[in-house]
């Protein structure tokens, strides 16, 4: 399961660093640094499943049976599978609490230890290809009490689509320029003085020729990942000082995960109960689906709390007290359902009694 997961982030990064939005040379850093967060929800799925093998083949084979009338009750034996439980609890909240934004910080370094070098990697006096935009950029060193860049020439050509045959020629020239970062997005730009734009394709005649006096060029845009990662950056004690919304969600969510794995010990151990001639592996389908049913709510209402359409309190902690409930009944269910028709037996051979004597 974690080989599936890594496989699917690692896919991910590929393509980022096909479109040149991170360095080849450091993806296997990022996933090494990205794996213990991999670990917060493969555990105690992992711990789930195992659960509903084991006491799956323990039923199967009949041994609950001989272990009953031995004298260990089922009680016993759910209370053995709970202290578990705690024990890949704890793992997970060090994980989750500690490990993690560890790990996320080092991300954020690697990414930005990038973007500061794909700066600092335009050399005056040389042309620069700017992969995913298809542009090339040529800057002169500026003139001497001048700050940022001298003379800038740029030619960026646009992809061509099915409706548009020929591809659209831009042609950027300024006088002076230099580097801004936008905070909110981690978006690079080139900004450049006094210039001129022309902008056509190739073969026509009806070229568009523009002079500005301010002009912005992106030059660099975050990926996703490194976005994401500044948030999951932020430590725990950070979190729980922090009055934003987005940082309260992501305080319950780090909370949250500490809680699957006993309540899905709760709900594992009943469904594991099941019929020799049916085989351990019945209801390991759908224990995944529940699984997974569970993660998401936890991820809608995460997201339902960050864009404010879900109040903090209770917010997620809703869904725990869903499956709360769905364990409580499917572990007392049966035996709450055996003493109801017990007594209704009861009752009904009471009142055959009456009738007789009547």
């Amino acid at each position: 399961m974690l080989l599936i997961i890594m496989s699917s982030r690692f896919s991910l990064y590929l393509a980022d660093a096909a479109a040149g939005k991170l360095a080849a040379d450091i993806l296997f850093p990022v996933m090494a640094y990205r794996f213990p967060g991999f670990l917060e929800l493969v555990l105690p799925l992992s711990f789930f499943i195992a659960l509903l093998m084991v006491y799956g083949r323990l039923y199967t084979d009949n041994e609950m049976t001989v272990l009953s009338a031995c004298g260990i009750s089922p009680h016993r034996m759910f209370s053995l599978a709970f202290a578990c439980a705690c024990g890949v609890a704890s793992i997970v909240g060090l994980i989750t609490l500690l490990i993690s934004p560890w790990g996320a910080q080092h991300v954020e370094a690697l990414f930005q230890q990038q973007s500061d070098q794909s700066i600092d990697s335009l050399t005056p006096g040389q042309f620069h290809q700017q992969k995913g935009q298809g542009a090339v950029i040529y800057i002169e060193p500026p003139e001497p009490g001048q700050s940022g860049f001298g003379n800038i020439f740029i030619s960026q050509t646009s992809n061509i689509t099915d409706s548009d045959i020929l591809p659209t020629t831009t042609l950027t020239t300024a006088q002076s320029g230099n580097f801004f970062t936008e905070e909110k997005s981690n978006t690079r730009y080139l900004t450049m003085h006094n210039g001129f734009q022309l902008q056509g394709k190739s073969g026509r005649l009806d070229y568009r020729l523009t002079e500005f006096g301010t002009l912005n060029h992106k030059y660099s845009e975050a990926s996703s990942e490194f976005i994401s990662s500044k948030r999951d950056a932020l430590s725990t004690q950070q979190l729980i000082q922090s009055a934003q919304i987005q940082d309260i969600a992501l305080l319950h969510w780090r909370l949250s995960l500490l809680l699957i794995a006993p309540i899905i010990c709760l709900i594992a151990f009943p469904l594991s109960k099941i019929n020799p001639r049916q085989g351990r592996f019945t209801r390991i389908l759908p224990a995944i689906i529940l699984y997974l049913s569970y993660v998401v709510l936890l991820s809608s209402g995460r997201s339902a709390v960050e864009k404010g359409d879900l109040n903090p309190y209770p917010g997620i902690w809703l869904v725990h007290l869903l499956f709360i409930g769905t364990g409580l009944a499917l572990y007392f269910g049966p035996t709450l359902n055996k003493k109801f028709r017990s007594l209704s037996i009861q009752t009904k051979a009471v009142q055959d009694k009456v009738t007789e004597v009547d």
